[in-house]
């Protein structure tokens, strides 16, 4: 049993169903899910790929909620068992082969029967009354926030742009690492590589990529999607950050939180989904 203190999903977007982040809540098992944007621009019956990955993943979630086993197998399992539904019903066969047709999303699932998390992806987890902090981030997005933060840098110290205009065109820094970015594809549940790192894209997660992590009763867990560059015991202190953030650095190159600026007309950098609750 646990008590749910806090929850809060928010878009980038003023556009809500274009979020692509989502929250699970129910007896067993409890998540936050961050779906992947897709580089390649499909969209299937108007949904976008990441918005799609978080849907699957919270069916999949429904349907094994009162499973009488629950462990991170079983749930992986339920999950590409509808990715592949997905996929077989696009026409996309093969996925495997070629990892930038597949739709992604990262998460931290909370298995209450077990009392363990299980955090696949980049997402966050804080243990608020012990202070203990949990990341899984992506090699790869460290690698290209420094590539592309020295090269802002380096255009606005040279005066061959402005905040404004990097504002008004994020693209213009983005080429930058534009083939790092689509090249990470190939790293997606890549075990064997150093930079590789782990979602839930439909094919199997390698284990050493996966953080597992028990707790206890009494415990308070917040976990949250990387929207937020930083968890606090409540959510207005990590609402507070973050819009703090925004209005000191909206290109997201001085503090080396996100590796994009805010696209014009949008309300902040990601797609957000935050939960806090205290087990029993």
């Amino acid at each position: 049993m646990y008590e749910l203190i806090e929850s809060f999903v928010k878009g980038k977007n003023k556009n809500k169903s274009l979020c692509e982040d989502a929250l699970y809540i129910d007896k067993n098992l409890v998540a936050v899910v961050d779906g992947a944007t897709s580089l390649s621009g499909l969209t299937y019956q108007g949904k976008k790929g990441g918005r799609i990955a978080s849907e699957l993943i919270i069916e999949a979630l429904e349907k094994i909620e009162n499973e009488g086993v629950l462990n991170f197998s079983i749930i992986e399992k339920a999950v590409n068992k509808k990715f592949k539904e997905f996929y077989d019903n696009n026409s996309i066969y093969d996925y495997k082969e070629n990892p930038i047709k597949r739709i992604a999303a990262s998460a931290v699932i909370v298995n209450l029967k077990s009392q363990e998390f299980y955090m696949v992806g980049d997402c966050h987890v804080l243990i608020s009354n012990t202070m203990i902090y949990f990341e899984n981030n992506k090699m790869i997005d460290e690698v290209n926030k420094e590539i592309r933060n020295a090269h802002i840098k380096n255009q606005l110290e040279n005066n061959i742009i402005t905040e404004e205009e990097l504002l008004l065109y994020d693209g213009l820094e983005k080429s930058v690492i534009k083939e790092n970015i689509l090249s990470q594809y190939w790293l997606q549940n890549r075990g064997d590589l150093q930079h590789g790192y782990s979602v839930f894209d439909g094919t199997p997660i390698p284990k050493n990529k996966i953080k597992v992590c028990k707790f206890g009763s009494g415990t308070h867990l917040i976990i949250a999607t990387d929207g937020y560059p930083r968890l606090f015991k409540t959510l207005k202190e990590s609402e507070t950050f973050l819009q703090e953030l925004i209005e000191k650095d909206p290109i997201g190159y001085k503090y080396n939180y996100f590796g994009s600026s805010i696209e014009n007309g949008y309300l902040s950098f990601d797609d957000r989904a935050y939960l806090s609750i205290k087990i029993n």
